[in-house]
C-alpha cells in the first residue's frame, strides 16, 4: 500500500492533491484540475470527506465543493452519512467550518434498513482501515479485525483505499 498522507498539505500544494495523492498527478493540468466527476465514486467521495476531517483540523463547505465533485446538497447528505456512520463531525459556527469533536468512531445503532446497515458497516471498516492499517502485514492484521469478511471483500477494500492514495 502507499504511505498514507498524515498532515495538512504543504505550502504550495492544493487540498485537491492532499485529498487525492495518487489521482492528482493524472487529473492536473497546469495549476486547475480537470474535472473529477467521472473519477470518484459516492464510497470514494465519503471516505475523501473522511480523510480531510481527519488531517485538516477544519474543513468548510467551499473548501468541500473546491476539491471535491458535488454540490452543498450532496455535502450536506454525505455529512448526514458520516455521523450515522459514526463520525463525530459537528459544525463550529466559531469557525464557520466542519471539525472533528475527537479522534475514533462513536457506537451507533443499527438501522432498519438492512441495505443501509451494509453502507453504514462497509464504511466503519473502511474508516477503520484509513485510521489503523499497519504498512506490513495488512491481510493478517484485515483478517484478525475482521474474521467474517471475505477474501474477495478484503481485496475490493484494499484496492479502493488504494485508489485514493492510501
Amino acid at each position: 500500500m502507499a504511505q498514507r498522507p498524515t498532515a495538512a498539505p504543504p505550502p504550495g500544494d492544493t487540498l485537491l492533491s492532499f485529498v487525492f495523492p495518487s489521482a492528482y498527478a493524472i487529473l492536473a493540468t497546469g495549476k486547475e484540475a480537470c474535472c473529477v466527476e467521472q473519477v470518484l465514486t459516492k464510497t470514494q467521495r465519503l471516505l475523501s470527506e473522511y480523510h480531510l476531517l481527519r488531517h485538516c483540523q477544519e474543513v468548510s463547505m467551499k473548501e468541500l465543493a473546491d476539491c471535491l465533485p458535488g454540490s452543498t446538497k450532496t455535502f450536506s447528505r454525505d455529512l448526514k452519512l458520516l455521523r450515522q456512520a459514526g463520525v463525530p463531525v459537528v459544525y463550529s459556527e466559531k469557525r464557520k467550518a466542519f471539525v472533528l469533536e475527537r479522534d475514533g468512531l462513536d457506537p451507533v445503532s443499527p438501522p432498519d434498513n438492512s441495505a443501509q446497515a451494509r453502507v453504514l458497516e462497509k464504511l466503519r471498516r473502511l474508516f477503520r482501515l484509513m485510521d489503523d492499517l499497519p504498512e506490513e502485514d495488512c491481510d493478517l492484521w484485515y483478517q484478525a479485525h475482521f474474521p467474517d469478511v471475505s477474501q474477495r471483500t478484503m481485496r475490493r477494500d484494499f484496492a479502493l483505499l488504494n485508489s485514493l492514495g492510501y
